[in-house]
């Protein structure tokens, strides 16, 4: 088996390391967007990830933007989770007219999920 092979069989069986954003406090209306192979270069040796976790311990709502255009709601004070093929780059918004968001409250967790039963009969 080659390198390549090995390393793909690899990460079809393991998945990647979690790749975690400290979303910067934002301005009312204000965007934060990172594009995962820039932030994390690490993230190049796995492909693009397929599950994203939002933990939002802030008061103000946000919208997350997966790749600019798949846009998920996240209320204040949740946590979602998104899996979503193909993720390349993430964005939040504050969607509050008046208040900022806090440096450290909103943590965005990125990584790619072993491949499971359902995706190998899919031929994923």
């Amino acid at each position: 088996m080659d390198l390549i092979q090995e390393r793909k069989t690899y990460v079809d069986r393991y998945g990647s390391p979690d790749y975690s954003w400290t979303v910067p406090a934002l301005a009312a209306g204000a965007k934060a967007t990172i594009e995962l192979f820039r932030q994390f270069p690490d993230s190049k040796k796995y492909g693009p990830c397929d599950f994203v976790e939002v933990v939002n311990a802030d008061v103000v709502n946000l919208t997350l933007f997966i790749n600019e255009d798949n846009l998920q709601p996240v209320p204040a004070g949740t946590v979602r989770v998104r899996n979503v093929d193909g993720i390349r780059q993430i964005g939040i918004r504050n969607d509050d007219a008046a208040v900022a968001i806090t440096l450290g409250s909103v943590i965005v967790t990125l990584r790619r999920n072993p491949i499971d039963a359902d995706k190998k009969a899919r031929g994923y």
